[in-house]
């Protein structure tokens, strides 16, 4: 099994198993995290400077959807 495969298959080989993932690392950029942890990470980083796109959210500043404009006139947020 190649590495990408691998990486699709185990979120849901956990959750069968209702495992918590990754434990000891957090999230990363790989997995979703639940929504306690995403609403830890926005009272941590209101700006969502310091990691953006963790646990698979958004990496756009201030934690605004992609494709959300702040204001108009203001920057847009793709990424």
């Amino acid at each position: 099994m190649d590495r990408l495969t691998s990486q699709k298959q185990t979120p849901a080989v956990l959750d069968g198993r209702c495992a918590e993932y990754p434990a000891e690392h957090n999230v990363g950029h790989l997995y979703f995290a639940k929504p306690a942890m995403v609403d830890h990470f926005k009272a941590l980083d209101p700006c969502n400077t310091f990691n953006p796109g963790i646990g698979r959210t958004t990496k756009c500043a201030h934690w605004m959807p992609r494709g959300q404009n702040v204001a108009p006139g203001a920057f847009r947020c793709d990424g």
